[in-house]
């Protein structure tokens, strides 16, 4: 049986399916680390109490492939180097990651840890997606969506949902309010989009918006942030600061399979919806955006004398690799803005064709640190 991991710039319909699907396979077991075996590569559970209730019996205890992430959180679980434990995946090192999991395991035997895996078929190896501490609060992705989407239906404005990424580490997508918009003729002068060649000065507009992110294995809290989406490219620009985020640290759990209780639940989606609701009356406005758009144009209009050589700087100061650094300058070169704002939007434009949907995330983000940069350049 194979469970979709993975999903870029899906469709709300596309995600709730494939987070619904997800849910369905979860199992969440707190054990002490001496009920861990590893054998092959994979990590075997035993010793576990079944459980039984009315969808049946759940019995946790088999074997469980990490994903890259998975192998990620168990080294940082056991305090192996996180570059060593993946060498150790490599061709012919598998009996070295056996042994060296093994022996640190052997260490705390009595210490207890929150594996979150997804079961499959009996006999089947499953997948485990993380070893965390036994504090780990579980805000999980469905959830998570369908009480942001309760939230923005409280507010009364009208939204659209999409751009999905959906990956072992996190999932984020984006909000946006078409009513809410606001003329950039001045950020977006001489742009003109790098997919279709329209010229901004036909279609200017600029639209308020959100992005949302949430990790269920432990790579980040639930968080949101404003977004303006800039309408003739669909260029996606997210404000660096987060208007509110819930941490994934609760009480200590239970040893066993953990059965997350419909009243806690309930009272995390309503706590996340009336969130939301709060952020998206306070934030959604033609106010803000127009305030954020002057702020970003103060920077923007700052000529790009030498691009090749701004973009060298932009990528060591922005983490960027050399094929993004390239990508952006061809996506700079598409959009025809010689500008510190180009820069910016190529940065975002760019971002829409890569295909890792976690890099994807982080270069959208990094455009205002890259509109920063640039602008600097001529100081």
């Amino acid at each position: 049986m194979t469970i979709q991991l993975e999903a870029r710039n899906a469709s709300l319909n596309d995600a709730v399916a494939m987070l619904t699907e997800q849910a369905a396979h979860k199992v969440d077991v707190v054990t002490p680390m001496g009920a861990l075996t590893a054998h092959e590569g994979t990590v075997i559970l035993s010793g576990v109490e079944p459980v039984m209730d009315e969808s049946g019996v759940t019995d946790p205890n088999g074997s469980y492939r990490p994903t890259h992430i998975g192998d990620d959180s168990i080294a940082a679980r056991l305090g192996i180097p996180t570059p060593y434990m993946r060498r150790l995946r490599g061709n012919g090192n598998i009996p070295l990651w056996d042994a060296n999991v093994n022996h640190w395991l052997e260490q705390e035997p009595d210490r207890k840890v929150l594996l979150r895996m997804f079961a499959t078929s009996q006999g089947e190896t499953g997948i485990l997606r993380s070893m965390s501490s036994d504090r780990f609060k579980a805000i999980d992705n469905l959830d998570n969506v369908l009480a942001i989407l309760g939230g923005l239906k409280d507010a009364g404005i009208e939204f659209t949902v999409s751009g999905f990424n959906i990956t072992e580490r996190r999932m984020s997508f984006n909000v946006e309010a078409p009513d809410i918009r606001v003329a950039a003729t001045t950020l977006l002068k001489d742009y003109r989009s790098p997919f279709s060649g329209k010229p901004a000065s036909e279609l200017p507009w600029v639209t308020a918006g959100f992005t949302f992110g949430n990790s269920e294995t432990g790579n980040g809290s639930l968080s949101a942030a404003p977004r303006a989406k800039v309408l003739v490219c669909n260029n996606g620009m997210t404000r660096n600061v987060d208007l509110f985020r819930a941490v994934h640290l609760g009480g200590r759990l239970e040893e066993g399979v953990i059965e997350w209780g419909d009243d806690t639940q309930s009272a995390s989606i309503a706590l996340i919806s009336k969130q939301v609701r709060d952020t998206v009356l306070t934030y959604c406005s033609a106010e803000y955006l127009q305030s954020w758009i002057d702020e970003m144009e103060e920077k923007a209009a700052t000529p790009i004398l030498d691009p090749a050589k701004a973009v060298k700087v932009i990528a060591r100061r922005a983490g960027f690799s050399e094929t993004e650094a390239q990508g952006i300058l061809s996506h700079f070169i598409g959009g025809g803005q010689a500008t510190a704002g180009g820069f910016m939007q190529a940065t975002t434009s760019y971002a829409q064709v890569v295909e890792s949907p976690d890099r994807a995330v982080e270069l959208e983000a990094r455009a205002m640190q890259v509109l920063d940069v640039a602008a600097a350049l001529t100081h």
